[in-house]
């Protein structure tokens, strides 16, 4: 994420702004969750995490945190307590119920999964089995995020970019 803020040309953060919170935090997990000799796999995805900030409006920005939140702890059910399972899908759709409409009556499932979007994008990334696993994980939220916003393109990451993130992280380490 640090990448992304700089190419962004934000302060240097795990946390940019032009970065949904819920894309970040899973991409700091895997990112953690990485020897550093696997990280190499993340650099395809930098590009995709740029122009993903929340919308403006806050009633879509929580649907869609929500929406990402679900697509989480979807991954991460079949590791959920059998005897947890029945209350944990119940609790994701009640969720998808909000997001489809995000009337009053449904706000407690709605808050209820905004603030497990963070946990379940951390879940969801943790579980994954090796590298492979996490770096597609991370992926396919991201493609969820594009299903979900109808976005349809990336920004490209040049060698020139990568050239100068190399560059960025050794004046760091140097």
């Amino acid at each position: 994420m640090e990448m992304v803020s700089y190419l962004a040309g934000e302060p240097w953060t795990d946390m940019p702004s032009c970065t949904h919170r819920v894309l970040a935090s899973a991409a700091q997990r895997v990112n953690d969750t990485l020897s550093d000799d696997k990280r190499h796999l993340l650099v395809p995805l930098i590009g995709r995490l740029f122009g993903t900030a929340a919308p403006e409006d806050e009633l879509e920005s929580k649907r869609l945190s929500v929406g990402l939140a679900v697509w989480c702890a979807r991954q991460v059910l079949d590791l959920v307590r059998e005897k947890d399972q029945k209350v944990c899908e119940d609790a994701i759709l009640a969720a998808e119920a909000w997001v489809d409409d995000p009337s009053e009556g449904k706000r407690a499932a709605a808050n209820a999964a905004y603030a497990a979007a963070y946990a379940a994008a951390y879940a969801a990334a943790a579980y994954a089995a090796n590298a492979e696993q996490k770096v597609s994980m991370l992926s396919g939220l991201i493609d969820e995020y594009d299903r979900l916003t109808g976005r349809t393109t990336h920004r490209k990451v040049t060698a020139i970019d990568l050239s100068d993130l190399r560059d960025r992280v050794a004046s760091l380490a140097g």
